[in-house]
């Protein structure tokens, strides 16, 4: 099964290669146009060349294939059998054939018959941390300060100024969007110094400032601050090539709301304020992706709860209303 951000497998002189091979599944990448170059970096389980590990450089595309029970990366190929059924014979570097809805792999043919719906966050105003309407379970939790003591006590940080980065992104954007950038369409130049800064920054398939990025993106999306979304994009576009290609095509996917189960089930028990389950499914993202990706998650609220942030709405994304709010 594909989703619907799955890049298409068939097209003019594109190559797929296998840049990955781990327990859940594989990694393919192409080139998306004749100057890109194909590059992932790769976690301690993956077996890569070392021309891999690097940022991905232009127009690199991505597209994990993942067995039956694996993590659900909203652009990946599903599969309904363990990952082993076919990988089983690939090696790291092995041109795979394709069609438009075909795999050809040594060990097995992987036909695509059907679409499959990722997660998706879309933007519901005045909603927030602790601003759902919590189970009775749940009143002890409600009202709390958005921070990330919860999260902290069970899980770290990947770099360790993930809060001050996410929250120094976060009011620029803010910032810009209320900004002559914001009406004259320009990106606000101190938001895409930061961001510049961040990307890319740690090491792993995603690495800990793009993890940072996707929560500030998710909960943009999330209190539906469209002009300060439209500010964030327009500032991380130009430097996705700065990261690898997995975590540039996750991050793009952020920016439209695409994400994960675990996240989306944080997100759920945000808005209901709790607390101790929100920092429970960022756990089931990774012990320092959760972290960091709830530091741009907390900031992002905590930025936009204050008086200051009202204005910053802006025009829906074109996208928005395809997909329902996040629930628990």
């Amino acid at each position: 099964m594909k989703s619907p951000v799955t890049p298409p497998l068939a097209a003019p002189e594109r190559a797929w290669t296998v840049a990955g091979i781990h327990a859940a599944g594989l990694y393919l990448t192409a080139p998306a146009g004749p100057k890109a170059s194909v590059g992932l970096t790769a976690p301690a389980d993956v077996t890569a060349p070392a021309d891999l590990t690097a940022p991905s450089g232009p127009h690199t595309l991505v597209i994990p294939v993942i067995g039956m029970g694996a993590y659900d990366l909203p652009t990946a190929i599903r599969t309904h059998v363990p990952a082993d059924v076919f990988t089983t014979g690939v090696r790291t570097g092995d041109r795979v054939e394709v069609e438009p809805d075909r795999l050809l792999l040594p060990a097995a043919e992987l036909c695509i018959r059907r679409v499959w719906r990722p997660q998706r966050i879309s933007g519901v105003p005045c909603l927030g941390i602790g601003c759902g309407q919590p189970d009775k379970h749940l009143v002890a939790h409600r009202g709390r300060a958005p921070d990330l003591a919860a999260v902290r006590a069970v899980l770290q940080p990947g770099i360790a100024d993930a809060e001050a980065s996410a929250e120094g992104i976060v009011a620029t954007a803010l910032n810009g969007s209320r900004g002559a950038a914001s009406r004259y369409g320009r990106v606000d130049q101190a938001l895409a110094e930061r961001v510049a800064a961040l990307i890319g920054r740690g090491p792993g398939l995603t690495p800990s400032g793009d993890d940072v990025l996707s929560g500030i993106a998710l909960a943009l999306r999330w209190q539906s601050a469209w002009g300060a979304l439209a500010q964030l994009r327009a500032a991380l576009t130009p430097h996705l090539a700065s990261t690898t290609a997995i975590s540039a095509s996750l991050l793009e996917a952020s920016l439209d709301g695409w994400c994960t189960t675990p996240v989306k089930r944080a997100l759920g028990a945000a808005q209901a304020g709790d607390l101790p389950a929100f920092a429970e499914h960022l756990g089931a993202i990774g012990h320092t992706s959760g972290y960091d990706l709830g530091a741009g998650v907390v900031a992002t609220c905590r930025a936009l709860s204050r008086p200051s942030s009202r204005s910053a709405g802006g025009s829906p994304d074109p996208t928005e209303g395809e997909d329902c709010a996040v629930s628990r």
